[in-house]
């Protein structure tokens, strides 16, 4: 998190956990968030109120986390990079963290996406679903 800071990217971290006999004995990192000032800028322009795409990539470092990238669409017809993600599986739980990201360090006060693109990630579609259940 510490080098993500000093290299101008807003980190966050979801945590969970580690429970042995019914007690505490650590933390372990599921779910890793990043985002440059600039991505912020673009994403607020360019997909408020409109739509960004996601999806993850695998095996591609020693961890064996996911690469998830949201990429958005700006006014010339070209893709950008919204955010990142590493995460562990593309459960509900990931996507879940990953908005609540987006709509805190992006779309705290201006209209959120109006269309996700992925592809048949069961976790996504739960995510989504999940969240127009409560915006209803």
């Amino acid at each position: 998190m510490e080098s993500l800071e000093r290299n101008k990217y807003y980190p966050c971290a979801y945590k969970e956990y580690i429970i042995k006999d019914g007690k505490r004995i650590g933390k372990v990192v599921r779910e890793i968030f990043f985002i440059l000032n600039k991505q912020i800028r673009l994403a607020r322009r360019f997909v408020s109120g409109f739509i960004y795409e996601t999806d993850a990539t695998f095996n591609t470092n020693k961890l064996r986390l996911l690469l998830t990238t949201m990429v958005g669409i700006d006014n010339t017809g070209s893709t950008f990079p919204i955010a990142f993600l590493f995460i562990t599986s593309e459960s509900a739980k990931a996507f879940n963290f990953a908005s609540k990201c987006l709509s805190n360090l992006v779309f705290y006060n201006c209209l959120e996406p109006t269309v996700i693109l992925g592809d048949f990630a069961k976790g996504l579609a739960a995510s989504i679903i999940a969240k127009a259940e409560i915006d209803l």
